[in-house]
């Protein structure tokens, strides 16, 4: 029963010419317990030889026939996402980008768990640790359950959106290059209030630099942000906006203190980056 669950889950990796990360992606992927039972969809439009390069050498020996690898040119994210996502054939979506990594073996097996306990949900999330280069900087850490979800609260690459949900959803826009998933979140929110769970638990750890973290994109980040938020909220937005900020200033502030736990989280990435 618990392997039929796991098959369940289609994990999705987005990549454009990210050599190192890819490969630290995928390794993570293929690592997980019972990842022969998970289907896993790589869409890559990497301009340069050595992102398929990398790619190709990790999947050529072993045969997974549970990998499906395309390549997919565009020049927006999400339009692979949603082209892995229309082709994924598990009942929950979990979406790994270049260069982010599992916590440790046991995430999918936990997020089975959890679909297993209760397979009426709409969404499982947890928590994510971000890193730059050796050193863990942010924690995206919720301290307890919540009756109803903020959309700001859901980390994108910590979360499993079942794909029904997607679909009626109309997946993700192709109008936004970076936020897509905030728009996402916001149009769906009834529909992830009905059934989630958030696992209190380390999931992933995700590199600083990517797509939304790109301190050159950030410009372009916040005009998105703020015309998504003006979208759903109207004269409002400024406020959300505000919220949106303020609901991520703990995980920051939290690893600045160094604290006991920080040193847990920093070996544990250090043991991943071996």
């Amino acid at each position: 029963d618990f392997l039929r669950i796991i098959m369940d889950i289609s994990i999705i990796t987005t990549v454009k010419n990210n050599p190192l990360g890819i490969y630290s992606t995928i390794k993570s992927v293929i690592n997980q317990r019972n990842f022969k039972n998970i289907e896993y969809v790589i869409v890559d439009a990497s301009t340069d030889k050595h992102t398929s390069l990398v790619i190709n050498n990790l999947l050529k020996d072993k045969h997974f026939k549970n990998i499906t690898y395309i390549k997919f040119h565009d020049n927006n994210l999400y339009k692979g996402l949603n082209k892995g996502i229309k082709i994924s054939r598990g009942k929950y979506i979990g979406t790994l980008n270049s260069g982010d990594i599992y916590y440790d073996k046991a995430v999918l097996g936990k997020v089975a768990k959890t679909i297993k306990r209760k397979p009426s949900l709409n969404i499982i999330f947890g928590n994510i640790i971000f890193f730059n280069i050796f050193d863990v900087v942010r924690l995206w850490q919720i301290s307890k359950k919540k009756l109803e979800i903020d959309p700001f609260m859901i980390p994108h690459p910590g979360c499993f959106i079942k794909k029904s949900i997607l679909v009626k959803n109309n997946y993700y826009s192709t109008k936004y290059t970076i936020s897509s998933d905030l728009d996402f979140f916001l149009k769906a929110k009834t529909d992830l209030n009905f059934d989630f769970c958030f696992i209190n638990q380390n999931l992933v750890f995700m590199r600083l630099g990517g797509l939304s973290t790109n301190i050159e994109k950030f410009p372009i980040k916040i005009f998105e942000d703020l015309a998504i938020l003006f979208s759903h909220y109207s004269i409002f937005f400024l406020f959300f906006y505000i919220k949106k900020i303020i609901v991520k200033l703990p995980g920051m502030f939290f690893l600045k203190n160094k604290n006991k736990y920080y040193q847990v989280l920093l070996n544990r990435f250090l043991e991943l980056s071996k």
